[in-house]
């Protein structure tokens, strides 16, 4: 028997990772997951969420919901089809891998692997790099699977006949 409260608790914890993931995806500069260790249920969730994902060789991703018997939760159900489509997304979920940094990699999960011993001096540059930011006269991030962020650079107008984007309905 689970001890009293325990279904408020674990409420709580979804709904402050889902606001974190929130967060995230509102930002309006890029978020970097750095993983050295093990990424599994919500951990993967979050790291799914960012724009860039860096791993040390040591580690590891896994979805790990059918060792909880729950769902996919932190909207990871939502990114991962558009990261690595369905039929792969399909596999993560049903046959539930564990992945290796270099694997998670292929599948298309991550962004680079660095070796241990490199990984934070690697982590470090790469965050250097996209602080700097794209070409100044690139002046948005919004793309197909970021609604709502950044604007329209200065004096761009949409296309004749073209709607606003808005919200999602």
């Amino acid at each position: 028997m689970l001890p009293q409260g325990y279904g408020q608790v674990f409420k709580q914890i979804l709904e402050y990772i889902h606001s974190s993931i929130s967060e995230i995806k509102r930002a309006p500069k890029p978020f970097i997951a750095a993983v050295d260790g093990i990424a599994a249920a919500g951990g993967f969730g979050i790291a799914m969420a960012c724009d860039l994902v860096l791993a040390s060789e040591r580690a590891t991703f896994e979805w790990a919901y059918p060792k909880t018997s729950l769902t996919g939760a932190e909207s990871s159900t939502f990114f991962l089809p558009r990261l690595i489509g369905l039929r792969r997304s399909m596999e993560l979920v049903l046959l539930n891998p564990r992945l290796d940094a270099r694997a998670a990699r292929e599948m298309g999960l991550i962004t680079a692997v660095y070796p241990a011993e490199r990984f934070e001096e690697e982590m470090r540059a790469l965050a250097s790099t996209a602080r700097r930011g794209p070409d100044p006269r690139v002046r948005h991030r919004q793309g197909p699977s970021q609604p709502g962020r950044g604007s329209r650079p200065p004096g761009l107008s949409p296309r004749p006949g073209a709607r606003e984007p808005g919200p999602h309905r």
